[in-house]
Protein backbone atom coordinates (compact mmCIF):
# COMPACT_ATOMS: atom_id res chain seq x y z
CA UNK A 1 0.00 0.00 0.00
CA UNK A 2 1.09 3.33 -0.87
CA UNK A 3 2.45 5.84 1.95
CA UNK A 4 -1.05 7.85 0.40
CA UNK A 5 -3.11 4.95 0.62
CA UNK A 6 -1.88 4.16 4.13
CA UNK A 7 -3.19 7.97 4.86
CA UNK A 8 -6.46 7.50 3.54
CA UNK A 9 -6.65 4.51 6.02
CA UNK A 10 -5.86 6.23 8.85
CA UNK A 11 -8.05 9.33 8.06
CA UNK A 12 -10.91 6.86 7.22
CA UNK A 13 -10.58 4.87 10.18
CA UNK A 14 -10.44 7.78 12.21
CA UNK A 15 -13.69 9.30 10.75
CA UNK A 16 -15.42 6.07 10.70
CA UNK A 17 -14.77 5.03 14.12
CA UNK A 18 -14.80 8.74 15.68
CA UNK A 19 -18.02 9.35 14.08
CA UNK A 20 -20.02 6.19 15.10
CA UNK A 21 -18.46 6.26 18.37
CA UNK A 22 -20.28 9.76 18.85
CA UNK A 23 -23.59 8.28 17.50
CA UNK A 24 -23.68 5.66 19.43
CA UNK A 25 -22.25 6.50 23.33
CA UNK A 26 -25.93 9.24 23.14
CA UNK A 27 -28.17 7.50 20.46
CA UNK A 28 -31.26 7.95 21.91
CA UNK A 29 -30.75 12.12 22.75
CA UNK A 30 -29.02 12.41 19.34
CA UNK A 31 -31.85 10.73 17.23
CA UNK A 32 -34.25 12.11 19.06
CA UNK A 33 -32.88 16.13 18.15
CA UNK A 34 -32.70 18.12 15.45
CA UNK A 35 -32.15 15.79 12.17
CA UNK A 36 -28.28 17.95 11.41
CA UNK A 37 -26.52 15.96 13.86
CA UNK A 38 -27.17 12.23 12.84
CA UNK A 39 -27.09 13.31 9.23
CA UNK A 40 -24.05 14.95 9.92
CA UNK A 41 -22.85 12.30 11.77
CA UNK A 42 -23.78 9.63 9.68
CA UNK A 43 -22.39 11.78 6.45
CA UNK A 44 -18.88 11.43 8.02
CA UNK A 45 -19.00 7.83 8.69
CA UNK A 46 -19.59 7.42 4.73
CA UNK A 47 -16.91 9.49 3.88
CA UNK A 48 -14.45 7.57 5.90
CA UNK A 49 -15.85 4.12 4.59
CA UNK A 50 -14.94 5.32 1.32
CA UNK A 51 -11.52 6.36 2.16
CA UNK A 52 -11.17 3.00 3.79
CA UNK A 53 -12.57 1.17 0.41
CA UNK A 54 -10.11 3.88 -1.44
CA UNK A 55 -7.01 2.93 1.07
CA UNK A 56 -7.74 -0.96 -0.12
CA UNK A 57 -8.31 -0.03 -3.63
CA UNK A 58 -4.58 0.45 -3.67
CA UNK A 59 -3.35 -2.47 -2.64
CA UNK A 60 -1.00 -3.58 -4.46
CA UNK A 61 0.87 -0.80 -5.92
CA UNK A 62 3.97 -0.48 -4.18
CA UNK A 63 5.46 3.22 -2.90
CA UNK A 64 8.79 2.86 -5.23
CA UNK A 65 8.01 0.50 -8.51
CA UNK A 66 4.55 0.94 -10.19
CA UNK A 67 3.57 -2.57 -11.92
CA UNK A 68 4.98 -2.15 -15.44
CA UNK A 69 8.04 0.00 -15.02
CA UNK A 70 11.49 -0.90 -14.36
CA UNK A 71 12.77 1.96 -12.53
CA UNK A 72 10.86 4.09 -10.40
CA UNK A 73 10.20 7.30 -11.30
CA UNK A 74 11.84 10.61 -10.75
CA UNK A 75 11.27 11.57 -7.00
CA UNK A 76 8.47 14.84 -6.72
CA UNK A 77 10.49 18.14 -5.96
CA UNK A 78 11.34 19.06 -2.22
CA UNK A 79 8.91 21.68 -2.88
CA UNK A 80 6.04 19.54 -3.83
CA UNK A 81 7.18 16.80 -1.14
CA UNK A 82 6.44 19.77 1.39
CA UNK A 83 3.41 20.71 0.03
CA UNK A 84 2.40 16.89 0.41
CA UNK A 85 3.26 16.92 3.80
CA UNK A 86 1.63 19.68 5.13
CA UNK A 87 -1.50 19.11 3.40
CA UNK A 88 -2.03 15.82 4.87
CA UNK A 89 -0.86 17.74 8.41
CA UNK A 90 -4.01 20.04 7.92
CA UNK A 91 -6.41 17.28 6.83
CA UNK A 92 -5.39 15.75 9.97
CA UNK A 93 -6.06 18.73 12.01
CA UNK A 94 -9.19 19.32 10.99
CA UNK A 95 -10.42 15.60 10.56
CA UNK A 96 -9.67 15.48 14.68
CA UNK A 97 -11.00 19.13 15.39
CA UNK A 98 -14.25 18.80 13.71
CA UNK A 99 -14.36 15.10 16.16
CA UNK A 100 -13.51 17.00 18.82
CA UNK A 101 -16.46 19.66 18.22
CA UNK A 102 -19.03 16.62 17.61
CA UNK A 103 -18.05 14.95 20.74
CA UNK A 104 -17.90 17.88 23.02
CA UNK A 105 -22.00 18.43 21.55
CA UNK A 106 -23.19 15.22 22.63
CA UNK A 107 -26.23 16.26 24.45
CA UNK A 108 -27.28 16.19 27.85
CA UNK A 109 -29.53 13.38 27.96
CA UNK A 110 -33.56 13.98 29.20
CA UNK A 111 -34.62 12.41 32.38
CA UNK A 112 -37.34 9.65 33.20
CA UNK A 113 -39.30 12.58 34.61
CA UNK A 114 -38.99 14.50 31.21
CA UNK A 115 -39.72 11.88 29.08
CA UNK A 116 -42.97 10.44 30.94
CA UNK A 117 -43.81 13.90 30.64
CA UNK A 118 -44.17 13.29 27.34
CA UNK A 119 -47.21 11.18 27.47
CA UNK A 120 -50.18 12.62 25.71
CA UNK A 121 -53.73 12.58 28.25
CA UNK A 122 -56.87 14.02 27.76
CA UNK A 123 -55.60 17.61 28.91
CA UNK A 124 -52.20 17.64 26.45
CA UNK A 125 -51.50 16.37 23.16
CA UNK A 126 -47.95 15.86 22.23
CA UNK A 127 -46.63 16.40 18.76
CA UNK A 128 -42.80 15.31 18.12
CA UNK A 129 -41.95 16.75 14.96
CA UNK A 130 -38.14 16.53 13.68
CA UNK A 131 -37.02 20.06 14.49
CA UNK A 132 -39.58 20.92 17.46
CA UNK A 133 -41.77 19.30 19.84
CA UNK A 134 -45.31 20.39 20.19
CA UNK A 135 -47.93 20.27 23.61
CA UNK A 136 -50.97 21.05 22.27
CA UNK A 137 -54.07 21.90 25.46
CA UNK A 138 -56.98 20.24 24.62
CA UNK A 139 -58.87 23.66 24.99
CA UNK A 140 -56.65 26.10 23.25
CA UNK A 141 -56.56 29.75 24.37
CA UNK A 142 -55.04 32.51 22.18
CA UNK A 143 -51.51 32.61 23.69
CA UNK A 144 -48.60 30.11 22.75
CA UNK A 145 -45.05 29.84 23.95
CA UNK A 146 -41.77 28.95 21.74
CA UNK A 147 -39.18 27.74 24.03
CA UNK A 148 -35.25 27.27 23.31
CA UNK A 149 -33.07 24.77 24.72
CA UNK A 150 -29.75 25.65 26.64
CA UNK A 151 -26.72 24.80 24.79
CA UNK A 152 -26.31 20.86 24.26
CA UNK A 153 -29.55 19.92 26.37
CA UNK A 154 -31.93 17.13 24.94
CA UNK A 155 -35.14 19.22 24.07
CA UNK A 156 -37.32 16.34 25.85
CA UNK A 157 -35.56 17.49 29.16
CA UNK A 158 -37.98 20.52 29.31
CA UNK A 159 -41.90 19.14 28.85
CA UNK A 160 -41.49 18.38 32.84
CA UNK A 161 -41.47 21.83 33.68
CA UNK A 162 -43.87 22.90 30.54
CA UNK A 163 -46.37 20.73 30.04
CA UNK A 164 -48.28 22.46 33.07
CA UNK A 165 -48.23 25.66 30.51
CA UNK A 166 -49.70 22.98 28.27
CA UNK A 167 -52.42 22.10 30.43
CA UNK A 168 -53.36 25.34 31.63
CA UNK A 169 -54.52 25.86 27.75
CA UNK A 170 -51.10 28.02 25.95
CA UNK A 171 -49.64 25.84 23.13
CA UNK A 172 -46.16 24.80 23.95
CA UNK A 173 -43.50 24.70 21.24
CA UNK A 174 -39.90 23.05 22.59
CA UNK A 175 -37.63 23.68 19.47
CA UNK A 176 -35.04 21.14 18.79
CA UNK A 177 -31.92 23.20 17.78
CA UNK A 178 -29.75 22.52 15.20
CA UNK A 179 -26.56 20.59 16.80
CA UNK A 180 -27.92 21.32 20.40
CA UNK A 181 -27.06 25.23 19.82
CA UNK A 182 -29.46 27.92 19.46
CA UNK A 183 -27.05 29.99 17.46
CA UNK A 184 -26.82 27.90 14.85
CA UNK A 185 -30.47 29.12 13.90
CA UNK A 186 -31.36 31.75 16.07
CA UNK A 187 -34.55 32.75 13.38
CA UNK A 188 -35.97 29.33 14.11
CA UNK A 189 -39.32 30.43 15.92
CA UNK A 190 -40.18 32.02 12.69
CA UNK A 191 -41.13 28.46 11.09
CA UNK A 192 -43.61 27.70 14.36
CA UNK A 193 -45.23 30.91 14.09
CA UNK A 194 -45.93 30.93 10.30
CA UNK A 195 -47.20 27.44 11.23
CA UNK A 196 -49.94 28.76 13.62
CA UNK A 197 -51.96 31.56 12.36
CA UNK A 198 -54.63 30.97 14.73
CA UNK A 199 -52.22 31.82 17.75
CA UNK A 200 -52.58 35.74 18.25
CA UNK A 201 -50.49 36.69 21.40
CA UNK A 202 -46.93 34.86 20.72
CA UNK A 203 -44.33 34.40 23.77
CA UNK A 204 -40.47 33.18 23.24
CA UNK A 205 -38.39 32.03 25.70
CA UNK A 206 -35.33 30.10 26.75
CA UNK A 207 -33.01 28.13 29.14
CA UNK A 208 -29.36 29.88 29.26
CA UNK A 209 -27.57 30.08 26.01
CA UNK A 210 -31.90 29.65 24.67
CA UNK A 211 -33.27 32.27 26.74
CA UNK A 212 -30.54 34.62 25.29
CA UNK A 213 -31.23 33.57 21.66
CA UNK A 214 -34.93 34.14 22.27
CA UNK A 215 -34.17 37.61 23.39
CA UNK A 216 -32.61 38.23 20.43
CA UNK A 217 -35.95 37.01 18.19
CA UNK A 218 -38.09 39.24 20.82
CA UNK A 219 -36.05 42.11 19.94
CA UNK A 220 -36.15 41.97 16.13
CA UNK A 221 -39.85 40.66 15.98
CA UNK A 222 -41.66 43.67 18.29
CA UNK A 223 -44.82 42.91 15.87
CA UNK A 224 -44.96 39.10 16.82
CA UNK A 225 -43.67 38.39 19.85
CA UNK A 226 -45.31 39.77 23.10
CA UNK A 227 -43.56 38.48 26.05
CA UNK A 228 -40.14 37.07 26.70
CA UNK A 229 -39.73 34.36 29.53
CA UNK A 230 -36.30 33.55 30.60
CA UNK A 231 -35.00 30.08 32.86
CA UNK A 232 -31.57 30.81 34.58
CA UNK A 233 -30.71 33.32 31.28
CA UNK A 234 -30.99 37.32 30.74
CA UNK A 235 -30.65 39.37 27.69
CA UNK A 236 -27.50 40.59 26.49
CA UNK A 237 -29.37 43.54 24.08
CA UNK A 238 -31.13 46.16 24.97
CA UNK A 239 -35.09 45.27 25.74
CA UNK A 240 -35.78 48.00 28.09
CA UNK A 241 -37.70 50.49 25.34
CA UNK A 242 -39.96 47.31 24.52
CA UNK A 243 -43.25 46.67 25.22
CA UNK A 244 -42.32 42.97 25.83
CA UNK A 245 -43.88 41.12 29.06
CA UNK A 246 -40.92 39.77 30.67
CA UNK A 247 -40.36 37.14 33.25
CA UNK A 248 -36.64 36.26 34.39
CA UNK A 249 -36.77 33.09 36.72
CA UNK A 250 -33.58 32.37 38.30
CA UNK A 251 -31.68 30.03 40.74
CA UNK A 252 -30.08 31.26 43.73
CA UNK A 253 -27.44 28.71 43.74
CA UNK A 254 -26.76 28.67 39.59
CA UNK A 255 -23.39 28.34 39.13
CA UNK A 256 -23.40 29.31 35.56
CA UNK A 257 -25.82 31.90 35.27
CA UNK A 258 -25.38 33.60 38.41
CA UNK A 259 -27.35 35.68 40.49
CA UNK A 260 -24.20 38.59 39.88
CA UNK A 261 -25.10 38.26 35.95
CA UNK A 262 -28.64 38.56 36.98
CA UNK A 263 -28.12 41.89 38.19
CA UNK A 264 -25.21 42.76 36.23
CA UNK A 265 -28.15 42.14 32.95
CA UNK A 266 -31.09 43.40 34.81
CA UNK A 267 -31.26 46.98 33.19
CA UNK A 268 -31.18 45.40 29.84
CA UNK A 269 -34.59 44.13 30.77
CA UNK A 270 -37.95 46.52 31.05
CA UNK A 271 -38.81 48.11 34.10
CA UNK A 272 -41.61 46.09 34.84
CA UNK A 273 -40.26 42.66 34.18
CA UNK A 274 -40.79 40.14 36.72
CA UNK A 275 -38.18 38.49 38.17
CA UNK A 276 -38.91 35.35 40.51
CA UNK A 277 -36.36 33.66 42.56
CA UNK A 278 -35.68 30.08 43.48
CA UNK A 279 -33.85 29.82 46.23
CA UNK A 280 -31.65 27.06 46.18
CA UNK A 281 -32.07 26.62 42.71
CA UNK A 282 -29.22 25.78 40.24
CA UNK A 283 -28.86 25.81 36.57
CA UNK A 284 -29.67 22.03 35.61
CA UNK A 285 -32.91 22.42 37.60
CA UNK A 286 -34.17 24.76 34.90
CA UNK A 287 -34.67 21.02 32.85
CA UNK A 288 -34.73 17.48 33.65
CA UNK A 289 -31.24 16.40 32.18
CA UNK A 290 -29.30 15.62 35.14
CA UNK A 291 -26.15 17.75 36.55
CA UNK A 292 -24.01 20.19 35.02
CA UNK A 293 -20.60 20.95 34.88
CA UNK A 294 -19.59 23.93 36.79
CA UNK A 295 -22.93 24.18 38.10
CA UNK A 296 -23.68 25.28 42.00
CA UNK A 297 -24.68 22.69 44.78
CA UNK A 298 -28.87 22.84 45.08
CA UNK A 299 -30.23 24.34 48.28
CA UNK A 300 -33.94 22.73 47.24
CA UNK A 301 -34.76 19.52 45.85
CA UNK A 302 -35.82 18.85 42.12
CA UNK A 303 -39.18 18.67 42.75
CA UNK A 304 -39.68 21.20 44.78
CA UNK A 305 -37.95 23.97 42.45
CA UNK A 306 -39.62 22.10 39.10
CA UNK A 307 -43.18 23.35 40.94
CA UNK A 308 -41.87 26.75 41.73
CA UNK A 309 -40.38 27.35 37.82
CA UNK A 310 -43.44 26.19 35.97
CA UNK A 311 -46.02 28.08 38.20
CA UNK A 312 -44.23 31.26 36.80
CA UNK A 313 -44.49 29.96 33.72
CA UNK A 314 -48.14 29.17 33.90
CA UNK A 315 -48.73 32.62 35.82
CA UNK A 316 -46.43 34.55 32.39
CA UNK A 317 -48.89 32.96 30.29
CA UNK A 318 -51.99 34.07 31.88
CA UNK A 319 -50.96 37.52 32.39
CA UNK A 320 -49.55 37.59 28.92
CA UNK A 321 -52.96 36.59 27.30
CA UNK A 322 -55.28 40.13 27.82
CA UNK A 323 -51.72 42.11 26.57
CA UNK A 324 -52.19 40.37 23.63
Amino acid sequence: MTFAGRFRLAIGLLLTVGTLGVLFTALDPIWNGHPAYPATLLVGTGVGMVLIASAFWSLGRPDDLPTGQEEAPPRPSTGRRVLRITGRVIVAVLVVLVLGILVWLRPFPAGSGARSALDPDASVTVVDRPTSIELVPAAPSDSALVFVPGARVDARAYAQILRPVAAAGHLVVILKAPFGMAIAQPGQPDGVIADHPEIGTWAVGGHSLGGVVASWYALDHPDQVDGLLLFGSYSDRDLSGTDLTVESVWGSNDGLTTPADIERTRANLPADAALTEVVGGVHAYFGDYGEQPGDGNPGIDRAAATAQISSAAVDFMRGLAPAG
